[in-house]
């Protein structure tokens, strides 16, 4: 269960790191 919970928060951080790449760039 510790691995899905860190592949998710993983997931998520990756997520708002591109927006904000995508806000910066606009």
């Amino acid at each position: 269960m510790a691995c899905i919970g860190w592949i998710l928060l993983m997931k998520c951080l990756i997520l708002v790191i591109c927006n904000l790449s995508h806000a910066k760039m606009a």
